[in-house]
């Protein structure tokens, strides 16, 4: 699988005439012994260059053989303490990184950082020496090491440090079409290098993507952070070059309390800030959308040829790109582009954590400890041995959710929703005793979720065939649990069921929540047209109950909006969302959970752009 990333990678090298140095640049993420054939098929047509390219090109712990050239003439080899300078790998607001040699007192390629020739000023001096001192306190494999420091003959200070081949992180997981997982893996490492500069009291202050180096090499995969040149000693007073109200940092990376004139300066949290939006590309390829959106509307915002494309970079199409991103790793970058700095993760090392536990299908932090979620996610992991306890447990959670609904009503109509929830809890314990007698059946080898589900769905088919209410309500809870296994295509099938039976029944109540969670369904599949149609059925039969429930029908319009916005019609889902506020704002009783739901939507819809609507056929009853 290695091999066959390198070889995409090496396939989009493109074939026109580049610069030399952009040209190594692009091969260093290759490893060392195929970047000379790399450069070679990149520049075959163009002689001069490639010779350049070669004469540039690090080789292991050697120095490059041949003369420096340009298209001119061949340049003077120049000299810093035992270093020789052979081209520029990059260019900051103090310094200058090039690429050298050392002969002695052990041959290697090094990268040697030098004050630039205009900004020998004492507070630029002074802010390059912070950066090579703090910089020699860190070791850590995510980390680049320095290695000696010193003066030029003009008096211009210069560090050597380790050399940290690669391209931008985001660029070389692109190329090598590295899976979402991979590139959690990898974040989770950065994350740990930067929580080690954390401790050292050191924040970088602008971490992105071009600052993340990502090479491959003997099929592993090695990321260092790179250019602490704007870093901030939290041990220290102030920074050297800091100005009140001044702006340090690269703009779409900085944590918004960093844009805004400040009395503090930056902590550990503003990095965290950098990281989520660090990961928000890496996971969908975009920063589109609001500051503080998450990676489902930075995908959302796409339009449909783009995120095609985006799912391909990472061996997903966008329906199974959608399911992967959302929940976890939505909560998880959406914790790190929290507004307020207290709602982020109070370290790095926090984040590296959910993100391995997101890589193992464990509960992660971001989502909190609710019963509900850590169950659907004992179910994941325990897939070939689920316990019925556990299927109980996410039985009654799942009746919990679908028969109480907060509200005040006449007495009526509580009467009939306490009837509502007495039937859907007698189908959850019917349900429970299928799932218990397909788990302990004797003589048969531990089945998975699915076939579990699978046999108990196929059961209730027969044995409820004299009861169709019953059946129905079986067959809305087992859409509920097809949904907590990651099924939602199934769970549309038995949706699709449990309306047609609650609709021949006249039952209105459990027919307007099958067709609400069928909506919520097709949205996880991908099909947003056929979503929000259901809904739209869902509002209207909520908009005629009687007496009229409000948050009924405003949850029915939350869900009409997260359909449309799936569906690219951003119109639909801003009309909607104003209508559930308004009946929010009439509702009796407690409607917390519903405000929440409907802020969460807001903050999904941001500013996108308009694109053309998906085409997607709806799946097959």
């Amino acid at each position: 699988m290695q091999g066959s990333r390198r070889a995409a990678y090496h396939a989009v090298m493109p074939q026109e005439a580049i610069r030399p140095e952009e040209a190594v640049r692009r091969v260093l993420p290759l490893p060392p012994e195929r970047r000379a054939a790399a450069l070679r098929t990149m520049l075959q047509s163009h002689p001069r260059e490639l010779s350049r390219a070669l004469d540039l090109l690090p080789t292991g712990g050697d120095a490059p053989s041949g003369p420096l050239q340009n298209e001119q003439a061949q340049a003077p080899a120049v000299r810093v303490g035992s270093y020789t300078l052979r081209s520029v790998l990059g260019e900051g607001g103090f310094g200058v990184v090039w690429l050298a040699t050392q002969d002695e007192p052990l041959r290697r390629s090094v990268a040697l950082k030098l004050l630039r020739p205009d900004r020998v000023d004492p507070i630029s001096r002074a802010r390059f020496e912070t950066e090579r001192r703090l910089l020699a306190l860190l070791s850590h494999p995510a980390l680049v090491k320095v290695f000696e420091a010193g003066e030029t003959d003009d008096g211009r200070p210069w560090f050597s440090m380790e050399l940290a081949q690669g391209a931008p992180i985001t660029e070389a997981c692109d190329a090598a079409r590295l899976p979402v997982n991979d590139r959690m893996r990898l974040m989770a490492d950065v994350a740990r290098g930067i929580h080690h500069a954390h401790e050292h009291g050191l924040v970088h202050r602008d971490l992105k993507p071009s600052n993340i180096l990502l090479a491959f090499e003997a099929d592993q995969t090695n990321v260092k952070v790179i250019d602490f040149g704007v870093a901030h000693a939290t041990f220290q007073p102030s920074d050297p070059d800091e100005k009140a109200g001044a702006v340090i940092g690269t703009p779409d990376y900085l944590a918004p309390e960093l844009l805004r004139v400040r009395v503090n300066g930056p902590d550990v949290r503003s990095d965290i800030y950098a990281l989520g939006a660090v990961l928000r590309r890496l996971a969908v390829g975009s920063d589109l959308g609001d500051r503080r959106s998450g990676v489902l509307s930075a995908l959302d915002a796409l339009d449909p040829s783009t995120q095609r494309q985006v799912a391909e970079e990472r061996h997903e199409t966008v329906a199974s790109l959608r399911y992967r991103v959302e929940g976890d790793l939505d909560a998880i970058v959406s914790r790190c582009l929290a507004d307020d700095p207290r709602h982020r993760y109070a370290s790095a090392l926090e984040l590296a954590q959910d993100l391995d536990r997101l890589r193992h299908g464990e509960p992660v932090a971001a989502r909190g400890r609710s019963l509900a979620y850590i169950g659907v996610n004992m179910a994941k992991r325990h897939a070939s041995a689920i316990a019925s306890a556990l299927l109980i447990m996410l039985v009654a959670v799942i009746g919990t959710s679908w028969a109480m609904h907060e509200r005040t009503l006449a007495m009526q109509a509580r009467d009939e929703a306490e009837q509502h929830a007495r039937n859907v809890q007698q189908a959850n314990a019917y349900i429970v005793e299928l799932l218990d007698e397909i788990i302990n059946a004797p003589g048969l080898p531990q089945r998975s979720s699915v076939e579990i589900l699978t046999e108990a769905s196929r059961l209730a088919g027969l044995r409820l065939s004299d009861d169709p209410a019953q059946e129905a309500r079986v067959r809305a809870a087992l859409g509920q649990l097809w949904i907590s296994v990651k099924q939602p295509d199934t769970a549309c099938q038995e949706f699709v069921r449990a309306e047609t039976l609650f609709e021949s029944l006249d039952m209105q109540q459990p027919l307007a929540d099958a067709r609400l969670a069928h909506a919520a369904a097709l949205r996880k599949t991908g099909h947003f047209s056929d979503a929000a149609k259901t809904a739209q059925l869902a509002v209207q039969q909520a908009s005629i109950e009687t007496p009229a429930d409000p948050d009924d029908e405003a949850r029915a319009l939350i869900e009409l909006a997260r359909d449309a916005m799936g569906a690219n019609d951003l119109e639909g889902a801003r009309a909607a969302l104003s209508r559930a506020a308004k009946l929010l704002r009439s509702a009796p009783g407690n409607v917390r959970a519903l405000q929440s739901d409907l802020e969460s939507a807001r903050a999904q819809l941001g500013p996108v752009h308009p694109a053309t609507p998906p085409q997607a056929s709806s799946p097959a009853p």
